[in-house]
């Protein structure tokens, strides 16, 4: 009985909870009369101790059948062991206590009889028995374990199962049996020997290879004995062939092999192995060839399919597989064949021959009731912890699926990554998606199915994530599986490594975590994968110069490096080195001349240089080579946005988005487009989609800000670019990148009427992004409706001194000088007082001398003190002075400097005060 141990174990916990409740719930204890209330309570204390030992043995008891490891079913048998002896041990103990009896006198027997240890004694003892039974049976299980590591690998070189049994000689059916019953074998010994009942008798049989292993001390004196003499005539008089028992085991003094190596063979398989070790395919045809003609098996004819492929013949490895009807028996031949079909272009055959249906019942169920080690994923985290804080525990991997075969399952997976790719090549992206997500689901170790749902952005962001949660990781195991915390280090360190992979908007302290832990912990620092993860995570930052850095060190040492090209491409644009971007150009055309990213670098070159129509050839010559390369077609629709060809950029654009469904980029520059048009609610609802897949950009942010702008929400406007502005300052994004947000910003606030903070907002662009025509146009706007017109007109001369024939500037400065002239430069009272004054002065200064016109000017200026009163009309008549002198002097200086400078402004206002009011702001187009 496979369960008798643990049967013994719950025996007595079952007696033991109902137990104590039969013996002492009646009159003899808690119903007798003679007894106090305190004793019944001792009484109560002790049965309900009882029911709780008892139920706690049979957790700990029925536990351990569902745990991983010998050792954790050891250590929960023991537990369960010493909780189900601790009632009897204490009972036993109890008579030792001064006073104390076995029961009543005249209940059981004369004085001093001690019945109770023939109620503790047997349970005592079937307890530890049945611990013993199951701890000798994990013992012989580890034995099994270890043996079948090494047995299984010589047994399946044997054991090829032939098609029609019938069909074979009488030798080759026995060869086949054995190799079975090895296969099938139970009871192995310490050593690595393994006995198999053959009847009439038991013989010893030694895998050769077994033999080789295990030869040393042991080995020479091991000798094993029949069940029946009578067994040794019997086999003796068979033939002795090589491949069969030669005698029974009560003869032999040392292991005689069963399963010899047949010679011609095994040195043909040496010789294909060694062939193909050093990618010698033509040497591993010929021998495989031949190989197969003296054995038929299905595995030469796999190896033999496997080297035509390596040459790229395609067709021939496809007939080896279809040879003997293999693909329908085995799934690994069924992949290998599909995949030699997508690679002559049949999609349609291809998923003729893996069906149409994803086989998602090797999925694990969800809901399961039973606890599994989710390594961060819906109930813990990175660390293999629970929300709670507490360790989760890990169960046994072949439980979880249902206890499928491990190739059989990941053959599954890496068909339904074909599917997918299948679906993918006849544009139908939904499909390629699931058929991706359900081979990750079944083998999460099918990289190739995620790492397609990454690359071409068939999710969104937070699907992403989402997905990555509901990955089983506890699926993976190392080696045998014996050392679960070996396990678990994997689990956690592939779930690492995906999370890298993972798009960049958002969970930031994830990946932040994800690529410390691979970098210090796993030493994976210069790791080119880490290092291009780091250096996407900064570009889209806009941290150009950090991921340079990054893209260089990885280029530096793999310069042909594919994968980090595009982001170092787009940093070089960035940051406009144009020579670079020649070099690169240049040394991957004469490399890699059918490169699609060779083209994608010339395309950035002539467009760093402005030829627009070069550029548009090479970025469409890109997408010609791979028509699924994400960088190239949003480079050849950028090459029609930089002419202000719309219509086709709209075109282009909308490619991009039916390929690449779960970036919102091509949303977002469709919308920028619209806005271009002045289609502002088309504009809105491709940035509303855009928000809806990434709602962390800070450029899409601004984009929407614009757009409410233009539709004269100006609250909601102000808070998109506030937001942006927030988004890039937490991740660290240099502020000069983000000067048009900020002055967006500060044309919002104006517009509502908070003049200070604009003012304030002009002021900061100024000075994190130097001199700028339209800022300070911008400015002096601000300050001329906070009627501040002196220092608005110092701000426009500061326009025109960068822009002379800045039509805006020009427009604000006319006005504020009409202002200015229309402004009083004295009071009335003084002023009309100057005049009559003046008028007096006149006559008397014509006909007398100029000591006279002195003195007579000193008189009438005390008259007008004294008039006026102390210091008020010396401050006014030299202020007016003063301010019309400034005003005459600022404009022939800034007309003077204005002949000296021609840059064009980025900014533009309307040339009239009503249009300079609703003035929009700066758009910012990416061009990476």
């Amino acid at each position: 009985m496979p369960l008798i141990g643990v049967t013994l174990l719950c025996f007595p916990a079952v007696l033991l909870c109902a137990g104590a409740f039969l013996a002492d719930f009646n009159e003899t204890h808690v119903y007798n009369p003679n007894w106090p209330p305190h004793a019944r309570f001792h009484n109560g204390q002790t049965m309900s101790m009882a029911a709780a030992l008892g139920a706690a043995t049979l957790w700990y008891a029925i536990r351990s059948a569902y745990l991983p490891t010998p050792t954790q079913k050891r250590d929960s048998l023991f537990t369960a062991a010493i909780i189900g002896s601790m009632y009897a041990i204490t009972g036993l103990s109890a008579i030792l206590y001064p006073g104390s009896a076995g029961c009543d006198p005249g209940l059981c027997g004369p004085e001093g009889t001690f019945v109770q240890k023939y109620v503790f004694g047997p349970p005592l003892l079937v307890t530890w028995i049945g611990y013993a039974l199951e701890v000798r049976k994990l013992s012989g299980e580890k034995s099994i374990a270890r043996a079948k590591k090494m047995v299984h690998p010589v047994a399946d070189s044997y054991c090829s199962m032939p098609k029609y049994l019938d069909s074979v000689s009488r030798d080759q059916k026995y060869d086949y049996y054995v190799c079975m019953v090895v296969r099938l074998a139970k009871f192995f010994c310490d050593d690595g020997f393994l006995y198999i009942l053959l009847p009439p008798t038991e013989y010893l049989v030694d895998v050769w290879t077994l033999e080789k292993s295990f030869r040393g001390a042991k080995l020479g004196s091991r000798v094993c004995s029949a069940k029946t003499e009578s067994a040794t005539a019997t086999h003796d008089a068979k033939p002795t062939k090589e491949g069969e028992l030669t005698r029974p085991c009560n003869s032999i003094s040392t292991p005689i092999p069963l399963l010899q190596p047949r010679t011609m063979e095994q040195y043909l398989r040496e010789w294909r192995k060694n062939a193909l070790n050093k990618n010698q395919h033509e040497a591993a045809i010929f021998i495989g060839d031949k190989l197969l003609a003296l054995t038929n098996s299905d595995g030469d004819a796999y190896w033999l399919a496997q080297a035509h492929f390596s040459t790229g013949n395609y067709t021939r490895a496809l007939s080896f597989l279809h040879r003997a009807d293999l693909t329908t028996r085995d799934a690994s031949a069924r992949y290998f064949a599909a995949l030699c079909l997508i690679r002559q272009s049949k999609f349609e055959d291809a998923l003729s021959l893996l069906g149409d249906v994803n086989p998602t019942q090797y999925i694990k169920a969800p809901g399961s009731a039973r606890r599994k080690l989710q390594h961060g994923g819906r109930n813990g985290n990175a660390n293999g912890l629970a929300r709670d804080g507490k360790a989760l525990q890990r169960i046994d991997p072949a439980e979880d699926r249902m206890r499928e075969d491990v190739a059989t399952t990941r053959a599954e997976a890496a068909m339904c990554y074909l599917r997918g790719q299948c679906h993918a090549k006849q544009n139908a992206f939904d499909r390629a998606k699931e058929c991706y997500k359900v081979a990750v689901r079944i083998d999460v170790q099918c990289f190739e199915a995620f790492d397609a749902l990454m690359k071409n952005s068939l999710m969104t962001p937070a699907e992403e994530w989402d997905f990555l949660q509901s990955l089983d990781f506890d699926t993976i195991v190392v080696g045998d599986g014996s050392d679960p915390s070996a396990s678990q280090e994997a689990a956690e360190f592939t779930k690492l490594l995906y999370t890298t992979r993972l798009g960049k908007y958002g969970h930031r302290d994830e990946f932040a975590v994800a690529i410390e832990t691979l970098s210090t912990h796993y030493k994976l620092a210069s790791n080119p994968d880490i290092a291009l993860s780091k250096a996407t995570h900064f570009f889209t930052q806009c941290r150009f110069r950090e991921a340079l850095e990054l893209t260089t060190s990885v280029l530096d040492q793999d310069p042909h490096n594919f994968p980090t090209m595009p982001i170092h491409l787009a940093c070089l644009y960035e940051l406009g080195q144009k020579n670079l971007l020649y070099l690169i150009s240049h040394k991957l055309a004469d490399s890699h001349p059918e490169e699609p990213c060779t083209y994608l670098a010339i395309g950035v070159y002539y467009l760093s240089i402005n030829q627009i129509a070069s550029a548009r050839r090479f970025f469409s010559k890109a997408s010609i080579l791979d028509p699924h390369f994400g960088p190239a077609w949003i480079g050849f629709a950028h090459t029609f946005a930089h002419e202000g060809e719309h219509d086709q950029a709209i075109s282009a654009y909308s490619t991009a988005t039916r390929l690449f469904q779960g970036t919102h980029l091509p949303n977002m520059f469709l919308g920028m487009q619209n806005l271009q048009l002045g289609n502002l609610k088309l504009a809105k609802d491709y940035l509303e989609v855009s928000k809806t897949l990434c709602s962390e950009d800070p450029l899409l942010l601004n984009e929407l800000g614009v757009v409410f702008y233009q539709e004269g929400d100006l609250p909601k406007a102000i808070e998109m670019f506030e937001t942006a502005l927030g988004i890039s300052a937490d991740v660290g994004s240099s502020a000069s990148t983000w000067i048009s947000t900020r002055a967006n910003l500060g044309h919002a606030l104006r517009r509502l009427g908070h003049l200070n903070e604009a003012l304030d907002e002009f002021n900061q662009v100024l000075r994190e992004g130097g001199k700028d025509a339209a800022t300070f146009s911008a400015k002096g706007l601000v300050l001329m409706e906070m009627n501040n017109i002196k220092d608005a007109m110092i701000a426009l001369h500061e326009a025109l001194a960068l822009a002379p024939q800045d039509p805006v500037a020009t427009d604000l400065l006319t006005r504020a000088m009409a202002a200015m002239e229309e402004e009083p430069v004295m009071d009335e009272r003084v002023g009309r007082e100057f005049d009559r004054r003046v008028e007096e002065i006149k006559p008397s200064s014509l006909r007398g001398r100029r000591g006279k016109v002195r003195r007579l000017r000193g008189q009438q200026a005390e008259e007008v003190h004294s008039h006026l009163g102390e210091g008020e009309s010396t401050a006014a008549f030299s202020g007016a002075l003063r301010t019309k002198s400034m005003i005459v002097h600022a404009c022939l200086q800034i007309t003077t400097k204005a002949t000296r400078y021609d840059p064009t402004s980025s900014f533009h206002l309307a040339p009239n005060a009503d249009l300079a009011a609703e003035s929009a702001p700066t758009l910012s187009v990416a061009m990476t």
